[in-house]
């Protein structure tokens, strides 16, 4: 297998002074499934921030499918490298749920038919049919996580993003999420507090504290209580 994602001693503080993360360095291979765990303010969701460029730091280098990420590799990494949000709202902005998993399709240059064709896919198989006409405002939590979904999927990435996907959502919805993310053969880099889901979903776990990489190696460490404990979890 290739590597797909480096990071070799990353830092990064906010401009308000907060130190987010400290000499992170941690590879992802192709089709792999990692999760990473740790306490709030471990670092976890800035440095998803930093794998599609979201947030940049001077301080360490990222090697994503072979390409440095910088300004001029970044549309390019954009277009495989998709990120999930954990609320919804943050990703869903357009009139309609059609409009909103056509938004990158359209800016990458598709012509109209080729987007009807792949939102059309693309609802299917998240079992959102029906719903192209509709404001993603007004569907139910679980349904706007699957649009959120469909917006990034819709764009064939080589690495899906997530963060905390199954916040927020009912036993059946969680089930729903586990369930198809299972059957995507994708590397997939995943942040959540919710270690069921974690242990179900990927094959390495990675966890943070303070900014840091404290474990990385296989998911049982998710059964020794008295380790998590240590780490702050």
């Amino acid at each position: 297998m290739d590597k797909v994602v480096e990071i070799k001693n990353l830092s990064y503080t906010y401009p308000d002074g907060t130190p987010a993360l400290n000499g992170v360095s941690l590879d992802a291979m192709e089709g792999e499934s990692i999760g990473i765990i740790g306490p709030n303010g471990a670092g976890k969701s800035t440095l998803l921030l930093h794998l599609n460029g979201i947030l940049q730091s001077k301080n360490g280098a990222i090697k994503v499918l072979g390409m440095p990420l910088t300004n001029r590799n970044l549309r390019k990494i954009r277009s495989k490298v998709c990120l999930v949000f954990q609320d919804p709202e943050d990703q869903l902005f357009m009139p309609t749920v059609f409009d909103d998993v056509a938004f990158g399709l359209i800016n990458l240059g598709y012509h109209a038919q080729a987007v009807r064709g792949k939102v059309g896919e693309i609802l299917e198989r998240v079992d959102l049919s029906g719903r192209e006409n509709r404001s993603a405002h007004h569907l139910s939590f679980g349904e706007k996580k699957l649009v959120s979904l469909a917006t990034v999927l819709v764009m064939e990435p080589e690495i899906l993003l997530l963060d905390e996907p199954t916040s927020n959502l009912d036993r059946k919805e969680k089930r729903g999420i586990i369930k198809f993310l299972q059957e995507i053969d994708k590397t997939k880099i995943i942040v959540s507090h919710d270690l069921e889901m974690i242990e179900q979903l990927c094959q390495r776990v990675v966890v943070m504290n303070r900014g840091k990489v404290v474990f990385t190696g296989d998911k049982e460490i998710l059964k020794d209580d008295s380790r998590l404990k240590s780490f702050g979890l």
